[in-house]
């Protein structure tokens, strides 16, 4: 098997960035967790006072986010939540079922132990929030951040910019985690974990077809 040595970087400290990024990252998360609901008027002073920051860096998080889809503005109104339709949800999955597969062949021959591991603490993590009463707003996000590493395993700068601005996280929520739900919630830490056994051995093939499967 042909692994790499070198780390994973780390994740730096939102907080700890410029506040225009810190402002569009937090939106971003509100978004996707569904604190700030699809279609929702979004107001500049309320957002300020909420997120402690200045309406400078917001306006311009709020740019940032029209540009990726998932804020868009009314001139001389409002900016307002994308309320995607059931058809943009179909686009946004089917980028999903394309980017996904190819991603786990190129991380089959590339991964590092360390993100190996990191797949591992995800499929505990899913562990911890199955049972009868499954909290699927954290499965749906051990999920997303779970294909994601495995998508940015791949080394291909391309399809990871593709996979993040395909807004794939946002399925969970407007489905309503009914994608979680067609199979027993315990079932979802063993098959992730299954799949990371065949990214380990190195088996790019196998690990294309069973993504999926």
């Amino acid at each position: 098997m042909n692994v790499k040595k070198s780390k994973s970087p780390a994740k730096p400290d939102v907080e700890s960035l410029p506040a225009p990024y810190v402002a569009y990252a937090r939106l971003k998360e509100m978004v996707y967790r569904g604190e700030l609901a699809a279609g929702e008027r979004l107001v500049e002073r309320d957002l300020s006072r909420r997120l402690s920051i200045s309406r400078i860096p917001l306006r311009e998080a709020l740019i940032r986010l029209q540009t990726e889809g998932l804020v868009r503005s009314v001139r001389n109104t409002a900016s307002y939540v994308v309320d995607f339709a059931p058809r943009d949800l179909l686009e946004i999955y089917s980028m999903r079922r394309l980017i996904e597969p190819f991603a786990a062949r190129l991380a089959a021959k590339r991964i590092t132990p360390e993100t190996l591991g990191a797949l591992r603490e995800l499929c505990a993590k899913m562990t911890k929030f199955s049972g009868r009463t499954a909290d699927w707003p954290k499965l749906d996000e051990c999920d997303y951040e779970f294909h994601r590493t495995i998508v940015q395993a791949s080394q291909h700068s391309r399809l990871i910019r593709a996979y993040d601005i395909s807004q794939i996280r946002i399925l969970g929520t407007r489905d309503e985690y009914r994608y979680l739900q067609t199979a027993a919630p315990d079932a979802m830490a063993v098959e992730h974990l299954a799949l990371v056994d065949i990214l380990a051995s190195g088996d790019a093939d196998k690990a294309e077809r069973s993504i999926y499967d």
